[in-house]
């Protein structure tokens, strides 16, 4: 029966939950934070890709520092070494992408607002509004994978922590009772191994989850305990939060990196000469003006590449993995080629007191 009223308002859930949106909420990649936020050479990266989107190798050359015992105590006309160089191949690129489609006649059934054109990219192409919302929604997936495959990439990659000998997670109690300054346990026992690594912890970053991530909560609300060791007054890393952790390294483990001891690369191929509109697609790099839930942007200075195109008929086309007809509307692809190294094993002589030290080290927290 007609009533002549208006049946409801849609609103869209960015405009009513603003920062609270469920679907534009990124988990904090802290590991990948973290590396953009360090000084970052683009050296490597501009070098697998050139400006004009050229691909090539890139190999880094470095030399050993002389370790101690090797000079001489008494004058001689002998030479002591001819100082060469080694070499160490950049690994091969990890790949992701993500590829959605957006019907015009599903657009055309929804507000204005949607089919309004959004420019962006370098060079830039326009989007319809609601095709810029599916890929700020798609973020959170994308900056996911790459992190947790950064992040499992690292687990095999951690330095020998001199002290332990190892490069396995070395065991860190932190006391629940600190009746009794103990020199060998919490943060004073990082301290103490990062010195004896040779590591400024003043220019360090430290990633990690669970007890470390409480640990480091607890700072700004800290005096001193029983034993009058207050922690927060230690030298403090910058610390980034990531859950990837627990599972990428081990539960409750987390690692102390020497600022630029972990290189990323953020390999772009679409640039130069491979960029621009290709009759069929455009082709560019996109970065996502986003911010992770914790309120961090640092992800905004990750790169990917573009392809938006066209689809100009109906089609089956593959859609989750099962044929889906498709018809006229827009289908845009974010892909990204990336991987992170460390400073090589053999980067100090076997003779010197930090060989297979790398300017990381992993550690396991526990409270008891």
């Amino acid at each position: 029966m007609a009533n002549g009223f208006m049946p409801y308002l849609l609103e869209q859930s960015k405009d009513v939950f603003l920062n609270a949106t469920p679907s534009r909420k990124i988990t904090p990649p802290g590991f990948l934070k973290m590396l953009l936020n360090q000084d970052s050479p683009e050296v490597v990266s501009m070098g697998l890709v050139d400006a004009a989107g050229h691909m090539r190798d890139v190999h880094i050359k470095y030399r050993q520092r002389v370790p101690a015992g090797k000079s001489r105590t008494s004058p001689s006309c002998d030479i002591d070494a001819v100082p060469s160089y080694s070499e160490m191949t950049i690994p091969a690129l990890l790949y992701r992408e993500y590829t959605v489609h957006l019907d015009d006649e599903i657009i055309a059934h929804y507000e204005d607002q949607a089919s309004r054109m959004k420019a962006a990219g370098k060079p830039a192409s326009e989007y319809p509004q609601e095709l810029w919302d599916v890929i700020i929604e798609a973020a959170n997936g994308l900056f996911a994978d790459i992190n947790s495959d950064l992040v499992t990439g690292q687990a095999a990659a951690f330095g020998t922590n001199i002290v332990s000998g190892s490069a396995a997670a070395k065991a860190i109690n932190f006391p629940l009772n600190n009746q009794v300054n103990d020199l060998t346990t919490g943060f004073t026992a990082i301290l103490n191994d990062a010195m004896e690594n040779e590591i400024n912890l003043r220019d360090c970053s430290m990633v990690g989850a669970g007890l470390i991530n409480a640990f480091m909560m607890q700072q700004r609300a800290k005096s001193a305990d029983f034993s009058g060791l207050n922690t927060a007054q230690l030298e403090m890393p910058n610390f980034y939060y990531d859950p990837a952790t627990a599972t990428g390294w081990g539960p409750n483990e987390f690692g102390i990196f020497e600022k630029n001891a972990v290189q990323l690369v953020n390999v772009n191929k679409y640039k130069g000469d491979r960029a621009g509109d290709k009759m069929i697609a455009k082709l560019g790099t996109l970065t996502l003006p986003v911010a992770d839930s914790l309120g961090d942007a640092s992800i905004g200075k990750f790169t990917f590449d573009y392809r938006l195109q066209y689809n100009a008929c109906l089609q089956d086309l593959a859609v989750g993995g099962n044929s889906t007809p498709v018809d006229e509307g827009w289908i845009l692809t974010l892909k990204s080629y990336y991987n992170a190294f460390n400073i090589p094993a053999d980067a100090y002589d076997a003779a010197d007191r930090l060989y297979g030290n790398n300017g990381s080290l992993v550690y396991q927290a526990t409270n008891a």
